[in-house]
């Protein structure tokens, strides 16, 4: 739907206005698999619904701009905005308008203390551990903030507490992107916090910048302070479990306007660290961390949700969230939690592994596939963005391998990306890339591919390129990133990725992400590289017929007829013609300009009865004789399509998707009902000339989305946009 109807269909051009319609048409989501309970999120409301297995067995709670929170103190006093309104002992000097800020009631994040299953005998269990579950939504945007004269727009964040029992906390992403900002102050006594900034002179021993990606799991280690921030365009959702002895105590942040550093949106659309000037005393410079992917003593695994431990008997494996850890026990898993950026590395460099990486293929991926590849790995967790390799090419060939670390890559990766590219050039070879009226005939570009299990992609996607964007100085510009998933993946979204990246991208330069994409689905999305040989063998023999055809007419004088079939079968006329086909509207079919055979001309001659240069590639799509290519003009295709014979092209070629079979199975019942429904218009017509289009698609190799967009498109734009919504 977003890609379809947000951009295309609605022409939006804008990501962000393109993702908030998608989000509006929608309404909720749901995070079954992601919390581990039934829970469903209203995107408009952020309400959090739960499914009748579930239950909140302490209480559901909110908090608002301007109202006393939880906390006692207003909550706009731990914010960057209240640095104006406030002195250093946390008195408010000078009360703000807060209707400059919105609705000061409206709920600004909410919760649930105590969700989990609807069952008594198991809430008794974590009664008697002392632990509770809970469940956060945070809502995306920024707050203005003026320091000293200067505007900044602060990430919508929670208020920040700490645990006066110095018990730590576990909190896991389930949906969205953010930062954890966790930091340790050294004073006498932790339990009169309200106290602590009198002598002015406080002594920061720690600052982290914790950029979590969902699935994450981050262990707030005792006596750390703490602030979740939303840096994403979305809600963001988090689960933890905390200690029912922990004694949260909000003061602090409070009494400081917020943590030693401030998390703003950077002009870039990027978060920055802006001092607080709040902090009198020895402040560090912030690390900036990420997680490591299992935390195996705990029973945290990425992608694995944590409410799920408790359900599995083993709530045992949490009895650390009721230890202050002064043995040192848990010493070294606190270190071992949080991977450090390399030395000397500059904040711009680094967070380009903390936030998505912008220009990425948009590629649903299965949700988990990314630790299962992860697993596959024996990582020890301090390698450098968990690169497996980093390979130089030219062209379509690879130069250079470079394993990172040499016991990481797998040989079959190498074969793969070769054969990738060897069908790639086939495909390359076969036909004439076009873009906006340019031809494109070479590929001799010098190109590095990374491929690591760390990129920080938006959820469900998985290659991205730095194109233009100068993401990191370690890597030139010509680099593309895929992560280690892409080789699960089935043949054909591969070479889609890879063309992507190769030629629409790189190749072309097609700035665009969402053109790029277009791009890449019009050249590759039906052509079933298996064949390229057996095309290329048919190619040869026309070539043979031609010659054939033209020596036997040296022998008499050309008659005119004999002058215009020359041209027309000609394989080097410049991509010129004068048969009644070379003027069709190309761009009518669904793969318009975006490549042509270089042998179309001589197939247009034998088959212009078809409609468009469709059906001038079916008698090479399975090795059909040249003897009969005079017949292919009767093929049933001509003439009637029924939905069985639809289904039954897409089966041969797609044998094992029976989704897909399904899908379109659905969409012939729904466009057979729409096309009869029609008024003062030719349904009929219609629905014979879709099933035509239809066939065509499944028999060029396209997908199951393909072949029913298809059987859809004679139906006005409105009626479609509710069908692919609620049928599709």
């Amino acid at each position: 739907y977003h890609e379809l109807i947000s951009h295309i269909a609605n022409n939006e051009s804008n990501e962000d206005k393109a993702l908030k319609e998608t989000i509006d048409f929608f309404g909720c989501i749901d995070l079954s698999e992601q919390v581990g309970l039934p829970v469903y999120v209203d995107m408009k409301t952020m309400d959090v619904i739960y499914g009748p297995e579930a239950k909140i067995w302490v209480q559901y709670w909110f908090k608002t701009f301007g109202a006393n929170a939880m906390s006692g103190a207003p909550l706009w006093m731990s914010l960057m905005m209240a640095h104006q309104y406030t002195d250093g002992a946390g008195n408010i000097t000078q009360q703000p308008d807060l209707n400059e800020y919105g609705n000061p009631e409206a709920v600004l994040y909410c919760g649930q203390q105590g969700p989990y299953w609807n069952d008594q005998e198991l809430w008794e269990t974590i009664k008697a551990s002392n632990l509770r579950p809970d469940v956060t939504v945070l809502p995306a945007g920024t707050i203005p903030a003026f320091i000293n004269g200067t505007r900044y727009e602060e990430y919508i964040r929670t208020e920040g507490h700490h645990h006066k029992t110095n018990l730590p906390e576990v909190y896991e992403n389930n949906f969205g992107q953010n930062i954890f900002l966790l930091f340790k102050v050294r004073h006498p006594k932790p339990e009169e916090d309200s106290a602590i900034n009198e002598t002015g002179y406080e002594e920061v021993e720690d600052v982290m910048a914790v950029f979590a990606k969902p699935g994450d799991h981050v262990l707030f280690p005792p006596g750390y302070q703490h602030i979740t921030i939303n840096i994403g365009n979305t809600p963001f959702v988090m689960t933890d479990w905390v200690s029912t002895n922990a004694e949260s105590s909000f003061k602090y942040i409070k009494l400081h306007n917020g943590a030693p550093y401030w998390v703003v949106k950077g002009k870039d659309g990027r978060p920055e660290f802006i001092p607080n000037p709040r902090y009198k005393g020895k402040v560090p410079a912030i690390r900036l961390v990420k997680l490591v992917n299992e935390i195996f003593e705990f029973g945290l695994r990425k992608g694995k949700p944590m409410f799920n431990i408790v359900k599995e008997g083993n709530i045992r494996l949490l009895s650390f969230l009721n230890d202050t850890n002064e043995s040192g026990q848990y010493d070294e898993i606190y270190r071992r939690e949080f991977v450090p950026y390399r030395e000397n590395e500059s904040f711009d460099n680094s967070r380009a592994f903390g936030i998505p990486i912008p220009n990425v293929f948009p590629l649903a991926v299965p949700d988990g596939i990314g630790m299962q590849v992860g697993e596959e790995y024996d990582i020890s967790f301090h390698i450098q963005d968990m690169i497996l390799a980093n390979v130089e090419a030219k062209g379509w060939d690879l130069l250079l391998w470079a394993p990172y670390p040499l016991a990481f890559w797998k040989k079959e990766h190498g074969e793969t990306l070769a054969k990738r590219l060897k069908e790639l050039k086939q495909i390359f070879d076969c036909y004439t890339t076009e873009w906006h009226g340019k031809f494109y005939y070479n590929f001799e570009i010098s190109w590095s591919l990374v491929i690591s299990l760390n990129l920080a992609l938006t959820k469900g996607y998985i290659a991205a390129d730095n194109l233009g964007q100068n993401i990191s100085k370690e890597y030139p510009e010509n680099t593309v990133f895929i992560h280690a998933s892409f080789f699960r993946l089935v043949p054909d979204r591969q070479r889609e990725i890879l063309w992507y990246l190769l030629i629409s991208r790189m190749r072309i330069g097609i700035s665009s992400a969402q053109e790029a994409l277009v791009h890449t689905l019009k050249c590759i999305a039906w052509v079933r590289p298996d064949e390229l040989e057996r095309r290329a063998k048919e190619r040869e023999a026309s070539k043979k017929i031609i010659e054939e055809a033209k020596a036997r007419r040296i022998s008499r004088p050309k008659t005119q007829t004999d002058q215009r079939d020359d041209k027309d079968i000609s394989l080097d006329n410049g991509g010129k013609s004068s048969s009644p086909i070379s003027n069709s509207n190309h761009s009518s079919s669904p793969l318009g300009h975006a490549f042509m055979p270089r042998w179309e001309e001589f197939i247009k001659g034998q088959c212009f009865t078809f409609r468009g240069w469709w059906g001038a590639l079916l008698p090479f799509q399975r090795g059909v004789n040249n003897t009969s290519i005079q017949s292919v003009s009767s093929s049933p295709i001509e003439e009637e399509v029924t939905p069985s014979q639809i289904i039954e092209i897409y089966e041969y070629n797609h044998p094992t998707d029976t989704h897909g079979i399904e899908v379109i199975k659905n969409i012939s019942r729904v466009a057979t009902e729409e096309y009869a429904g029609m008024k003062f218009s030719d349904g009929e017509g219609y629905l014979r000339h879709a099933s035509i289009t239809a066939y065509h698609v499944a028999y060029l190799g396209g997908g199951a989305l393909t072949v029913a967009i298809s059987l859809l498109h004679k139906i006005k734009a409105d009626r479609l946009k509710d069908i692919l919504s609620t049928k599709l």
